[in-house]
């Protein structure tokens, strides 16, 4: 009887951890909940699909807290997009000039994929790792918390991108933060 109920609580345990999944199924702002299949508009629970073919668009002033982003087709981002789970781009995320991606994971998180990753602001709170398994362009600033560990492993790129206006920089690294590998301008 003990192995029964040990059994159904772990298969309850179980099915109330699983991430939902959320995939784009047209063009639109990230708020629209008609874009999303199942509808709504993602939560932080959900793993958040932008399927090959769609552009979603977070909007100014609108805050994104999905939990792992895999990005096939086009993602704009106008605002702030919280991840705490890994990022994976095929296709293109773009980020316009006053948003920002923030790596807030309490375990490590992977960014990874072939696309084009352009982040305008970043920011590692994550106090495991924020491994880079692809290139990145940063247009604007990257700022990393204390006792954060962000590696580019080897192969990948970290690139600091400059405009005709603007230069990218590295705003903080705290004594007790680690940047490992490759990073240009």
């Amino acid at each position: 009887m003990k192995k029964i109920i040990i059994l159904i609580f772990v298969i309850l345990v179980s099915l109330t951890t699983k991430a939902n999944v959320k995939t784009s199924i047209n063009t639109g702002s990230w708020s629209d909940s008609t874009i999303w299949s199942p509808v709504g508009v993602p939560q932080l629970t959900d793993t958040v699909k932008i399927a090959l073919g769609d552009t979603v668009t977070i909007e100014p002033l609108f805050t994104a807290k999905p939990y792992a982003l895999n990005v096939y087709g086009d993602f704009i981002n106008k605002s702030i997009l919280y991840l705490p789970g890994d990022l994976n781009v095929t296709g293109h995320f773009s980020s316009e000039r006053g948003s920002k991606i923030i790596f807030n994971g309490s375990d490590s998180q992977t960014v990874t994929g072939s696309g084009i990753i352009d982040f305008y602001d970043m920011d590692n709170w994550n106090y495991a790792n924020v491994d880079i398994l692809a290139d990145v362009n940063l247009y604007n600033s990257l700022y990393v918390d204390p006792s954060s560990i962000m590696t580019i492993n080897s192969g990948y790129y970290f690139t600091l991108k400059s405009t005709s206006t603007e230069t990218a920089r590295i705003l903080s690294i705290p004594f007790d933060a680690i940047i490992d590998g490759k990073i240009k301008d």
